[in-house]
């Protein structure tokens, strides 16, 4: 979505408004977890073989998360899709159905976030 579909009108709804915001939020949240793969790569380097079985563990643990974040990006990109036609609701469940969605989804974001930040600081405490 470009930033003129992304601006708030005075003339804008609850919902259009609302739908704007979760569209600029779904971008972060893609924007961000392509940042996080790549930032996967630089701690999996970080990781000596020289710290012994804890670092082999971790990176472990940074394989499977670099997996669930390729995981998450591609679904949030097809739901990114699937939003395509929210200008064609034309009921308030239809409205629901994309906003219940999006709650779904941005649940599932910050659950990765708080997952891999927690393995980031085990990495982190290990090589300091």
């Amino acid at each position: 979505m470009n930033n003129k579909s992304q601006a708030i009108f005075f003339h804008d709804d609850e919902h259009n408004i609302s739908h704007k915001r979760n569209t600029y939020e779904l971008e972060h949240w893609i924007s961000h977890l392509i940042f996080i793969a790549k930032e996967i790569d630089y701690l999996h380097k970080m990781c000596k073989t020289d710290k012994g079985k804890e670092c082999y563990f971790l990176k472990i643990e940074l394989d499977r998360n670099k997996n669930k974040n390729k995981q998450l990006i591609s679904r949030l990109e097809k739901y990114g899709k699937s939003r395509d036609i929210l200008n064609e609701c034309e009921d308030m469940e239809c409205d629901r159905l994309f906003i219940h969605h999006h709650e779904i989804y941005r649940s599932k974001y910050y659950r990765f976030i708080a997952e891999y930040r927690a393995i980031k600081e085990k990495l982190f405490n290990l090589i300091t």
